[in-house]
């Protein structure tokens, strides 16, 4: 079986502290609406924007979709499916891998959720990965993964929680909701 979507219109909703660089874009821009939000205790001032863009027709090999089944066999049913990405190309862009604990305890206690963790084999060679990859409810498929199984993989997620990164792109090339955290080297850094 595989999967396959055409014709469709996606919008995405985020939050980002920098509305020029995203109004820009070859997506429509539907609504751009200041926002307070607070982080970790701080105040962060920013906009909340919709976009609008057409999606490319994707398919999904069989191939590649059994792998993500055999990958995700632990998971049980009725649970969301998060997907955690913490790694990065260049250390300042990295959330620590701390924060990403914080973030599974904090949703393990308030929702039915089972968590995936993706990204290459370098990940596992950062500090505090066994915390992160050790916790219950983790599935830790770092490595493990080729591009197309992958992209089935987050397909599968329902939200993927990361860095910018490539598993951030494959997710949302999969139609996967994302949450980036970015530390991108031209704004500036929010730190706690």
């Amino acid at each position: 079986m595989n999967f396959v979507e055409q014709g469709i219109t996606r919008r995405h909703t985020f939050f980002c502290v920098d509305r020029e660089r995203h109004t820009h874009s070859s997506a429509e821009v539907i609504e751009a609406v200041p926002k307070v939000i607070t982080v970790f205790g701080k105040q962060v001032h920013g906009w909340v924007i919709t976009t609008e863009e057409p999606v490319i027709d994707k398919t999904i090999p069989l191939g590649e979709s059994l792998e993500a089944d055999e990958l995700l066999r632990a998971l049980p049913s009725e649970t969301s499916l998060v997907a955690l990405a913490p790694g990065a190309g260049h250390l300042r862009r990295e959330w620590p891998l701390v924060r990403f604990v914080e973030v599974v305890n904090r949703l393990v206690e308030k929702e039915m959720v089972t968590f995936v963790l993706v990204g290459g084999e370098e990940v596992k060679a950062k500090a505090g990965f066994s915390a992160l990859s050790g916790l219950e409810g983790v599935i830790d498929v770092t490595g493990k993964t080729t591009l197309g199984s992958l992209g089935a993989v987050l397909a599968r997620a329902d939200l993927l929680i990361g860095n910018d990164s490539g598993p951030v792109h494959v997710a949302a090339a999969a139609g996967t909701p994302v949450v980036v955290v970015s530390a991108h080297p031209l704004h500036r850094l929010i730190t706690t």
